[in-house]
């Protein structure tokens, strides 16, 4: 009966504990959970939710985005360590699309040249749309500058 008590207080204090980290994970813009490649910079940081398909019904992930000048990041919240990080190149992206999260029109996907789909809910989607598409225009064009010097250099 004591060993029942003790370890429910236990239990009860490492959930407080765990709603207390996440809480202060969720303040604020975290640019440091980012893992960023030589010359990347981040253009804008937001905080929005990853939808993934799951067997029964949508499974949802709360984290950040980092939209830097190569790609699209996002970073799941995690109690322990930094969580998942998704990392969607401007190269690679096909079509970005507003989508909805259940009945809620807040979403928007992105599709891949592998096929694949990231479904985004984030306020203000259409900043956001706007802002992938820009990006990826001037990777695109930076991409075939580059091509073009190379051409001429040769």
């Amino acid at each position: 009966m004591l060993f029942a008590a003790v370890l429910g207080k236990i239990i009860g204090f490492g959930i407080i504990i765990a709603i207390g980290v996440m809480a202060f994970k969720t303040r604020g813009s975290h640019p440091e959970i980012f893992e960023l490649s030589e010359g990347e910079e981040i253009v804008k940081l937001a905080k929005g939710d990853w939808w993934q398909d799951v067997l029964i019904g949508n499974g949802r992930n709360t984290g950040e985005f980092a939209f830097t000048n190569n790609r699209v990041l996002f970073r799941t919240y995690s109690i322990f360590g930094k969580g998942e990080q998704i990392s969607i190149p401007y190269s690679e992206i096909v079509s970005v699309k507003k989508s909805f999260v259940k009945i809620w029109p807040v979403a928007f996907t992105i599709k891949t040249i592998s096929d694949e789909s990231y479904k985004f809910a984030i306020l203000k989607r259409q900043i956001y749309i706007d802002l992938i598409e820009s990006l990826a225009k001037k990777s695109s064009n930076n991409v075939q500058e580059t091509s073009d010097n190379s051409a001429m250099l040769s």
